[in-house]
């Protein structure tokens, strides 16, 4: 169920194994992109009555329909729309997100992407997300969602000079606890989210607060805008739900602020006129006691972090560091004063807190069982492209093999946007699954050639002078193992009825032939 859519080894006689563990890698930062155009915190007034609006087209990659759709529809209309409506109105801005469908837009529509770049650049098209797509966060391993934000705002970056801050998930079938921490130690501040409304296991912790992962990072979160799809209508500055929402917020942190969404899905395209038509009205006539801004999805993050989240230098680029918990200390109790402080480090500390995932009772719940198969083949590349990455590393550093970043790069984007909240999970037709698994698959034979030509490069350069003929046993992981090894070993001539497996330290090992041919034995040991 979605929001309403206003449009649709070899041996002879003996083999001698040689086992060499690769140990892991120590894991590097990504690079952050420039913030984005009028994302600064300049005009914020923790005194001032503030309503943040977010104007958003939520489109499913895949649902109802295949990929094929979202590029020849779909795509297009969000295009044409907004474009439409950012000429006829100055106040207005968009947030779109998802990297996969940027690169879409540029391979598809070029003419228009030049176009969207000036946009870009005037800061009246806003890059939100920070991700490749906007993915289910259950089921993806951590790694995979770091490599959103990674290849996510590194496109954004050298596209368009830009970068996000946020963690945009309107529509998704709940959060993990880690998710706070994943996002924080990749420099991202904020988080929002709809949909809590749908059947949260725990409500809706706060309206705008901090949510702490696992580690104590933080992200500034709202977590009850309203509906995506919703329109505007009447003065914004005076809407008696809003003020509402604002004085109960000042009475719980001091700050006199809240944060809607307006906008259209599940197929793309643009809010409609009218509520544009209202919002612009809202921001320049506004007759109330709110300060009405069409802002960046990022925008409250931004406002009330400036300042706190510290900053380090890799290689002349600045990294923000996100809200780590080193950077902000235990909430110790709830906030009193009516008052804001100026301080971002008293403010964000009156701010509600809230420890603990975010799971949904119902809505999505079921599909963690559906399409076996995707999530096998998700899971499987996410390993393979672990193990992969490690055997290229050392082969570089062995001098044995330039690293194929490129070719890494390529096949993670290609399974990465199949995370999609309604793709992996499995709640897509039967027909989008035809270009998930090819996906998939052509992931995997990436990340297994990339695998085979690595540990091929190293054991070229290993010292194997022993009795026997070695067989080369990789040990992915970054400790120790003791696992089944399955080996098919060729021989120049007619195999041989047994062998014997002897470790790195001359003892033999437990083995078994498992099967003969003609010039090759299987053995496990």
């Amino acid at each position: 169920m979605k929001g309403e859519r206003r449009r649709e080894g070899v041996g002879r006689r003996c083999a001698v194994v040689a086992l060499a563990g690769l140990l892991g890698l120590a894991g590097g930062g990504a690079r952050s992109a420039a913030a984005q155009e009028g994302s600064s915190a300049v005009g914020f007034d923790p005194s001032q009555p503030q309503l943040y609006v977010v104007a958003t087209s939520h489109l499913d990659t895949q649902w109802r329909w295949t990929i094929r759709q979202t590029i020849e529809a779909y795509l297009p209309a969000t295009l044409e729309e907004n474009f439409a409506l950012l000429e006829a109105y100055p106040e207005y801005c968009f947030n779109f997100e998802g990297s996969f469908r940027y690169r879409l837009m540029r391979e598809y529509y070029p003419r228009a992407y030049g176009r969207l770049r000036d946009y870009i650049r005037g800061g009246r098209w806003r890059v939100a997300g920070s991700w490749v797509d906007a993915v289910d966060t259950n089921l993806p391993s951590p790694e995979s969602l770091v490599r959103h934000a990674l290849y996510g705002n590194g496109f954004f970056r050298r596209e368009f000079g830009v970068r996000s801050r946020d963690v945009f998930l309107p529509d998704c079938f709940g959060f993990g606890f880690a998710l706070p921490s994943i996002a924080a130690h990749c420099g991202l501040t904020g988080f929002s989210t709809q949909k809590l409304s749908w059947g949260s296991a725990v409500g809706t912790p706060f309206e705008i607060g901090l949510w702490e992962g696992v580690d104590g990072s933080c992200l500034v979160a709202a977590l009850n805008p309203g509906a995506y799809v919703a329109d505007l209508s009447g003065d914004q500055s005076r809407d008696s739900l809003w003020v509402a929402r604002v004085e109960q917020q000042r009475a719980r942190s001091g700050l006199p602020i809240a944060f809607r969404y307006f906008g259209t899905g599940d197929t793309g395209g643009g809010p409609t006129e009218a509520s544009v038509a209202w919002l612009q009205r809202s921001i320049r006539e506004g007759s109330g006691p709110l300060r009405v801004r069409c802002v960046a999805s990022d925008q409250l993050a931004r406002d009330l972090t400036a300042g706190l989240d510290a900053e380090g230098e890799d290689a002349g680029v600045t990294l923000p560091l996100g809200l780590r918990a080193e950077l902000l200390p235990p909430k110790t109790r709830e906030a009193e004063a009516p008052d804001a402080p100026r301080d971002v480090r008293g403010r964000l500390e009156r701010l509600p807190r809230y420890r603990g995932e975010m799971l949904m009772t119902d809505h999505g719940a079921g599909c963690y069982t559906s399409q076996a198969a995707m999530k096998r083949w998700n899971r499987r590349n996410e390993c393979l492209a672990d193990a992969a990455e490690r055997a290229a590393a050392c082969a570089a550093w062995m001098r044995g093999l330039r690293y194929p970043r490129e070719t890494l790069q390529a096949a993670w984007e290609r399974f990465l946007w199949h995370q999609f909240h309604d793709d992996l999970t499995g709640t897509s037709i039967p027909e989008a699954y035809v270009y998930s698994w090819n996906d998939e698959l052509l992931s995997l034979n990436q990340f297994a050639g990339v695998l085979a030509d690595g540990v091929a490069a190293i054991a070229q350069q290993l010292e194997t002078d022993v009795l026997g003929e070695p067989l080369i046993v990789y040990n992915p992981l970054s400790i120790p193992r003791e696992d089944l090894v399955h080996a098919r070993v060729r021989f120049p001539d007619h195999p041989p009825a047994a062998v014997r497996v002897y470790g790195p330290d001359g003892v033999e090992v437990p083995s078994q032939v498992t099967g003969v041919t003609d010039d090759a034995l299987d053995l496990i040991f």
